[in-house]
């Protein structure tokens, strides 16, 4: 971890196209990550704003997520698609995540 910045790698892809990062759901925690929260994330070529949520599910079909799995670390996935296809990111690619801060409607 680095600035604010958690850093790490695809950990596996599994059969539905999710993506499993090495980033803990500690390590998200520390830079100020949480659920209903967003996030900016880095890889490959895409620069990303994604919603953290507790489960894929919570976002429209189609839509691109991250969210802390059963075994406590960081996924992205896609809502009935596969993100790691969408996204170009095998096993060992880089990957990094930053909390983005909440606006507050007045």
């Amino acid at each position: 971890m680095r600035d604010g910045t958690a850093e790490g790698e695809v950990l596996t892809v599994d059969r539905f196209g999710n993506v499993q990062l090495t980033i803990t759901v500690a390590d998200a925690a520390e830079i100020g990550v949480k659920p209903g929260g967003t996030v900016l994330v880095h890889c490959g070529h895409h620069q990303l704003t994604l919603p953290y949520r507790e489960m894929f599910g919570a976002v429209a079909t189609g839509d691109l997520v991250a969210y802390t799995d059963s075994a406590g670390l960081v996924c992205l996935a896609v809502n009935g698609g596969n993100a790691a296809h969408r996204l170009g990111l095998p096993p060992g690619a880089r990957v990094s995540i930053a909390a983005l801060p909440q606006t507050i409607n007045p």
